[in-house]
């Protein structure tokens, strides 16, 4: 690479580079072959989070996991319990479809306060979803919630 020839001093670090510049070039290969490219994943929120199908009559919540076991969808509008469970798609992506109630109000509502439960083989954890668009902390515990 010309950056060797401009930077001399960084020649000792050669193969420590050259590993990271391979591994970016194998991740942006996987984002293309998987989601059209690094243009198309920037364009997430279009795909992840909350996505409405007004036809349908459902919400579909999709979030990218790539090292998860199970997920779970907790919040407010189910007590926080592992009622929901999202199932694993193709290149780490997680989704569950709620569709509206009988009465035509939503499965989550509006101003829910909700979570992801996650469980890898590095154990158990609780986080708010990273394509969540409003994040409120909880005062009463200190936590940050979607």
């Amino acid at each position: 690479l010309p950056i060797f020839k401009d930077a001399p001093h960084l020649c000792s670090h050669e193969s420590n580079i050259m590993h990271r510049i391979n591994a970016f070039r194998g991740w942006k290969e996987q984002f293309r072959k998987n989601e059209g490219g690094v243009d198309q994943l920037a364009e997430g929120y279009k795909t992840f989070g909350f996505q409405r199908h007004e036809s349908e009559q459902k919400w579909t919540f999709t979030e990218w996991l790539p090292e998860a076991r199970s997920v779970f969808l907790i919040g407010d509008f189910n007590n926080w319990e592992n009622t929901h469970p999202l199932k694993p798609g193709e290149f780490g992506r997680w989704s569950i479809d709620l569709p509206d109630k009988r009465d035509g109000k939503w499965a989550v509502p509006h101003r829910s306060q909700f979570r992801l439960r996650i469980q890898s083989d590095h154990g158990s954890l609780d986080r708010v979803p990273a394509w969540t668009k409003l994040a409120c902390k909880n005062w009463e515990i200190g936590v940050f919630n979607g």
